[in-house]
C-alpha cells in the first residue's frame, strides 16, 4: 500500500465510523405522551368481559368503567390512562333474575 492510498483511506474510514459513534451518544427518545381515549377504554373493558357499559369516568390517571358482564354480574374495571393496562377488575355475584341469552 502506498502512502498516497493510505492517506486517502484514513479520512474515509474516520467519516464512515462517525454515524456509529453518533448513534451511541444520541439521547433516547422521550416516552410517549399519548393517552388512552375513552373509546379505547371501552374496547379494553369489552375485551375483559363487560357486555353492557353503564358509566365511564376518568379520575386522574385511570378510566373507571362500570357495567354488567355476560352472566348478569355487575363488573367494575379500572384502566390506566397512560398505557391501557387493566389495573383492577371487580365482579359481583350474577343477577339470576336476568334471563340468559
Amino acid at each position: 500500500m502506498s502512502i498516497r492510498s493510505a492517506m486517502w483511506f484514513l479520512p474515509v474510514a474516520v467519516l464512515l465510523s462517525f454515524p456509529a459513534v453518533a448513534a451511541n451518544t444520541m439521547p433516547s427518545p422521550a416516552p410517549s405522551t399519548r393517552e388512552i381515549s375513552i373509546t379505547e377504554a371501552r374496547e379494553i373493558a369489552i375485551d375483559h368481559g363487560m357486555v353492557w357499559i353503564e358509566d365511564i369516568e376518568r379520575h386522574g390517571g385511570r378510566w373507571e368503567l362500570g357495567g354488567v358482564d355476560s352472566n348478569g354480574a355487575e363488573i367494575a374495571i379500572d384502566v390506566s390512562v397512560s398505557d391501557g393496562k387493566v389495573l383492577r377488575i371487580i365482579r359481583d355475584e350474577p343477577n339470576l333474575d336476568i334471563p340468559s341469552r
